[in-house]
């Protein structure tokens, strides 16, 4: 089962997919069972940590660039219900403006 994971990925990998598991893959079933049981704001707040890596590393290599962290700690205060999701796409759709394009898409839609 291992050697079949890492055939799919690779091969996902050489044909330059973002996405390397379908919604229904067996390797994420007992991820997926797990966030299934948690509430929304539960599961983003974990996500926000995980991306909080991202950042920090982002940060270490562009120290100038801010857009990462900004964004971020506009979603964080979404999740913790400070803020409501228009405010978190306007600060993105801000940055932007400002600061050109991202390289990759914008995630927020209204």
């Amino acid at each position: 089962m291992q050697t079949a994971l890492i055939d799919e990925i690779s091969k996902k990998v050489r044909n330059k997919r973002q996405i390397y598991f379908s919604e229904n893959s067996e390797y994420l079933r007992d991820l997926s069972e797990l966030l299934s049981e948690q509430n929304r704001r539960t599961v983003c707040l974990w996500a926000f940590d995980l991306a909080s890596e991202s950042v920090l590393a982002l940060k270490v290599k562009y120290p100038v660039e801010t857009r990462p962290e900004i964004a971020l700690k506009a979603a964080k205060a979404w999740a913790r219900g400070e803020i409501k999701m228009n405010a978190v796409y306007l600060t993105v759709m801000h940055l932007q403006k400002k600061y050109g394009s991202l390289r990759m898409p914008v995630l927020f839609t209204q």
